[in-house]
């Protein structure tokens, strides 16, 4: 196997951009950590990606790609991967017998039994391995982490608005906006929507995150308060779905007011609009609307998130973890983000106070 192709990824992002990475394929080239260990990465097949993907590589895993069903593989990605001979499977033709899984939106739950465990990327995977009872081996969660902050806060509320423009060719500029869900995504949505004067509305079913949306400025809307809730779909610029539960709006309210709305967004891993709206009724067919651009999230964002995920094989070949899932562990998410702020001179606390 030959790794010249991915040299044209490294000749989109500079290294300055990517410390993390770079750190993990030059240990990669020199230790060989994976050797032998057959690995399915399931996450989306983006330029960004590759060099993620190139680490494992370098690493020695017996490795397989396959790609989240949100989203198509950039065809670029695909090219590089084709050139230097890695092996991509179907949805439906994936490998029986894998050591580790490297999930995104818990898509390879149920359908591949890892050897050692799974590493999980996002929110909405992580809810299905929790609900998921009957586990035979241990998920190490990311997105319980506060790395997840970086590409939440950062990467995806600011993809979010340049999906938006791209696809509609409208402005965001002093616009209503309908946010469902204030997590990490949601917070990042609207923190990307402050130099845009919006005017963002917050469901959420937690009081807590009704208080924090409040602190923030916004407006908090109960997930209960049905007739409150549809009254603000109908009168939305755009209603943006970003709380990791499929379906949620077709199972909680009606879809006419939603229909009255400019725009209908999803930003979760799932169809989170659900069977009572048409593919066409909602932006990219439903899916999330960042996939859709050629850079979804800006690589500096994603650095340390897929920095994290490829530690999880360390995680679960090194140590015993018990079956069911498990939150990366803290103190080594609080090294990653502390170095990134100080390579990157950001101060995410002060981001997150500045908020409100």
């Amino acid at each position: 196997m030959t790794h010249d192709p991915f040299e044209i990824a490294y000749d989109l992002f500079p290294a300055s951009e990517i410390p993390f990475l770079e750190r993990a394929k030059s240990i990669a080239r020199r230790t060989r950590p994976y050797e032998g260990l057959k690995i399915l990465q399931n996450i989306p097949v983006t330029m960004e990606a590759l060099h993620k993907t190139h680490a494992l590589l370098l690493g020695g895993a017996d490795l397989t790609i396959t790609c989240p069903s949100f989203m198509d593989p950039k065809p670029e990605a695909l090219s590089v991967l084709d050139a230097a001979e890695v092996k991509i499977a179907a949805p439906d033709d994936l490998p029986t017998e894998v050591d580790i899984v490297l999930d995104c939106a818990g898509e390879l739950l149920r359908r591949v039994s890892p050897k050692l465990g799974a590493v999980e990327l996002t929110g909405t995977g992580t809810n299905l391995y929790a609900a998921a009872d009957d586990l035979s081996y241990p998920v190490i969660s990311v997105d319980q982490s506060r790395v997840k902050v970086l590409e939440a806060l950062f990467g995806t509320g600011d993809a979010f608005q340049r999906a938006f423009s791209t696809l509609t060719g409208e402005r965001l500029q002093d616009n209503s906006i309908l946010l469902f869900g204030y997590g990490k995504v949601g917070q990042g949505i609207a923190y990307a929507l402050r130099p845009h004067n919006c005017r963002v509305a917050v469901v959420d079913p937690s009081p807590d995150a009704l208080q924090l949306a409040s602190r923030h400025g916004h407006v908090a809307i109960p997930a209960d308060d049905i007739t409150a809730v549809e009254d603000a779909a109908a009168s939305a610029f755009v209603v943006v779905t970003a709380t990791g539960r499929p379906g949620i709006i077709s199972e909680r309210y009606a879809a006419a007011p939603f229909l009255k709305a400019g725009y209908r967004a999803n930003m979760g891993g799932e169809d989170e609009f659900g069977p009572d709206f048409d593919v066409d009724t909602v932006l990219v067919d439903k899916k999330p609307i960042n996939f859709a651009i050629t850079h979804p999230t800006r690589i500096r964002f994603l650095d340390p998130l897929f920095f994290a995920h490829n530690l999880g094989i360390d995680l679960l070949r090194q140590f015993d973890i018990k079956p069911g899932l498990h939150a990366f562990p803290g103190f080594m998410a609080e090294q990653i983000l502390a170095e990134w702020e100080s390579l990157f001179q950001v101060d995410v606390n002060a981001v997150l106070q500045r908020q409100g």
